[in-house]
């Protein structure tokens, strides 16, 4: 017997299942025919019949990402720039249809809706020859079973920077009269220091001059000296926080920035002495002087602002070569603000004409950069807290300095060496470490090695 002209959308049941001849499907699911029946003349078999099903194809995909179900940006993953990014795909026929494998087609866009020229296929998680979800091992993905597709990609640097420049001057004011200055200006990344008297930067109070020092005072009587300059920094003579006195042979004043500025101007009062200097270094280590004019006579309790227009300053020194302080300083600040990204991702199955999409995020960890530097005399690691406790070197000998800098954060960085212009080093990977060894003798460089350690 052979049953013919299905209705659309149906197939035959598989047949002989389920022990009851009366009840089950006798039609074979490809050609419709029943098995050969004798009956003789006026005999019926009414156990013959057909069984249909109407097919209902179904798939169903889900992503993760390093084993999260991360749908949403408020589920995102935080992965490290560079470290692994596991997406692992479930697929599972929901329907009552089978797909052979080379049915089934898994597409990811590689986080570029619309872009398919970047797009990439997963690949099967295999255990032999077959898929390991495919539990009776015929290659089609059968009702129920869920079948394991993975990719793995290193994590995208996802934050976005942008650049700002900012104005700053440093005035010195907030602080009382005889407060020494050093790293007071740690949230500018600036750090100030003296040489010359008392080898101290100490506050001083124009407006209520102490030390005897009234060719200070402003507003004044010298030249241009018209503007109350409030407090002022000098290089005091005597340590005297009670009674702060300028020093009178000068001195230098120096700024160290610890990121590159851009050096506006300097303000003075009371610059009589010819022969001071204000000199830049720059992140190259390219050096530019520019002397402080010098008014004689005329300079006694003046006030004048020098322009300097110097970029990328990493160091700032003033010399003064008598008596005099710096009223201000005016730097722009080259900052840069970065911002988290968002990975997204989108995985397409499609198989027997339904299809199905489910979406993977990732995101970057809060940037915290961090960085540690270890230094060593001859193999020895000399912290300077006792110096009955140095290495001895010979006069003449060599003395090899060894650096070992470490990231400490999760930030890729570069690192900078002030005092050795000539190393230049490339990003320092995240939690790893790097070795500059140089070797000097009486006090010049002779030679320069790098190890990654």
């Amino acid at each position: 017997v052979e049953f013919s002209d299905l209705p659309e959308g149906f197939q035959f049941t598989t047949p002989n299942e389920g022990g009851n001849d009366d009840l089950d499907s006798d039609a074979d699911t490809t050609t419709g025919q029943t098995p050969t029946v004798t009956v003789q003349s006026g005999e019926f078999n009414e156990s013959l019949d057909a069984g249909l099903v109407q097919l209902t194809p179904g798939i169903d995909i889900e992503k993760f990402v390093n084993g999260e179900d991360a749908d949403t940006a408020a589920e995102a993953e935080e992965i490290l720039p560079g470290d692994d990014a596991v997406f692992t795909y479930e697929v599972t026929n929901t329907g009552n249809v089978s797909f052979a494998a080379n049915e089934v087609t898994v597409t990811d866009d590689d986080g570029t809706p619309g872009d398919t020229s970047d797009d990439f296929n997963p690949d099967q998680v295999l255990a032999g020859d077959f898929n390991v979800g495919d539990e009776n091992q015929n290659n089609l993905l059968d009702s129920d079973e869920t079948w394991s597709y993975t990719k793995t990609l290193p994590a995208e640097n996802l934050s976005t920077s942008t650049t700002t420049t900012k104005n700053h001057v440093i005035d010195f004011e907030g602080f009382a009269a005889g407060t020494v200055i050093d790293n007071e200006y740690n949230d500018l990344g600036v750090t100030i220091s003296a040489t010359g008297g008392s080898n101290q930067a100490m506050i001083f109070d124009s407006a209520n001059p102490t030390g005897g020092d009234h060719d200070l005072e402003t507003p004044g009587s010298g030249p241009n000296n018209t503007t109350p300059q409030g407090n002022i920094l000098i290089i005091s003579e005597d340590g005297d926080s009670s009674n702060p006195d300028d020093e009178a042979d000068g001195g230098t004043i120096t700024f160290d920035f610890d990121n590159p500025v851009n050096i506006n101007s300097l303000s003075f009062i009371d610059i009589e002495e010819a022969g001071g200097k204000i000199i830049t270094t720059d992140a190259d280590g390219n050096v530019t002087t520019t002397d402080i004019a010098a008014l004689g006579q005329d300079g006694d309790n003046s006030f004048q602002t020098l322009n300097i227009n110097d970029n990328d300053v990493v160091k700032l020194e003033v010399e003064l070569a008598g008596s005099g302080a710096i009223s201000g300083l005016d730097f722009d600040k080259v900052e840069v603000i970065d911002a988290p990204g968002l990975y997204t991702n989108i995985a397409t199955v499609t198989a027997g004409g339904v299809s199905d999409e489910d979406a993977a995020n990732y995101k970057n960890p809060p940037l915290t950069p961090g960085i540690d530097i270890e230094k060593f005399v001859n193999g020895d690691d000399i912290d300077v807290t006792d110096l009955n406790n140095l290495p001895e070197i010979a006069a003449g000998a060599d003395v090899t300095f060894t650096y070992t800098v470490e990231n400490t954060g999760n930030v890729l960085t570069s690192i900078t060496y002030p005092k050795l212009q000539q190393v230049q080093m490339s990003p320092l990977p995240i939690l790893s470490k790097t070795q500059v060894t140089w070797t000097s003798q009486r006090s010049k460089l002779s030679s320069v090695t790098t190890t990654e350690l």
